[in-house]
């Protein structure tokens, strides 16, 4: 599971980021409400994020729909939607929720972790973007596992 929770904290105010369980691939943006299991009323309450890589949108979205108003709430986790990316992408993630008290937005950024390093010889490729034996795989029909003690490739039998 990859997430990244966006929640906001009614007692301080502030948005709070958790990015503490990223794939290096996709990540699933939750946005959330600190209810405290309480049912909160809301006048006409708007809110969206937007996740850039530089310059390009690699995800962005506003709740809710025109044609829906969301006047209360008992759930802490309000929407979800899945963003796709890479490894070493620096993400700039901007938050911003509307109610009749005014807009509040926050901002925050992030680094795409690399998927974890499969052996202590292997090398990162930054053109692939993912983990490089010391030796490619030998290309025919027999499959093969990877040999650290040899950094050789064996024949799975």
């Amino acid at each position: 599971m990859s997430n990244l929770k966006i929640k906001y904290n009614r007692a301080t105010g502030i948005f709070e980021f958790d990015a503490s369980d990223l794939d290096s691939r996709y990540c699933d943006v939750v946005a959330c409400l600190d209810t405290d299991g309480e049912t909160l009323e809301f006048s006409d309450l708007k809110y969206g994020v937007i996740l850039k890589n530089g310059e390009t949108a690699i995800g962005e979205k506003t709740y809710p729909p025109e044609d829906v108003k969301i006047r209360r709430s008992n759930q802490s986790s309000l929407s979800t939607y899945r963003v796709q990316w890479e490894s070493d992408m620096v993400i700039d993630i901007e938050v911003w929720m509307r109610q009749t008290f005014g807009e509040i937005t926050e901002s925050y950024q992030l680094t795409v972790p690399r998927p974890l390093q499969p052996y202590p010889s292997w090398i990162w490729s930054d053109i692939l973007k993912d983990w490089e034996s010391p030796t490619p795989c030998p290309d025919d029909d027999n499959f093969y596992n990877w040999d650290e003690e040899t950094l050789s490739w064996i024949v799975v039998e």
